[in-house]
């Protein structure tokens, strides 16, 4: 149940992290301007950038914790998660014994 939980939020936050990534202005002005760039420019003043970048960095940082929150909760092989015996690797065919050549 936890696992579904931290992928919800895993998923919310990488389409968040798109989201203020792309509002970011870049050196054309980026999507922002033409999405009203200017609106919230005015509405936040000269801080707006530092707003973003924190955002920014803070979506990021979380974005890898949950990533290797995930990896550990996860299963720890493909062996294991196949169900191959122990000592044994899925997809490699052991040879077999020849019978000895008769004279």
């Amino acid at each position: 149940m936890l696992i579904i939980f931290f992928t919800f939020l895993y998923i919310t936050i990488a389409i968040l992290l798109v989201f203020i990534i792309l509002l970011q202005t870049g050196r054309g002005g980026g999507i922002a301007a033409a999405f009203g760039g200017a609106t919230v420019e005015s509405i936040f003043g000269t801080r707006r950038m530092d707003i973003i970048t924190k955002a920014t960095v803070v979506l990021g940082a979380l974005f890898m914790i949950l990533s290797i929150l995930l990896v550990r909760m996860g299963p720890t092989s493909l062996i294991k998660m196949k169900g191959a015996p122990k000592g044994e690797r899925p997809g490699i065919v052991q040879p077999q014994e020849s019978p000895a050549p008769q004279p």
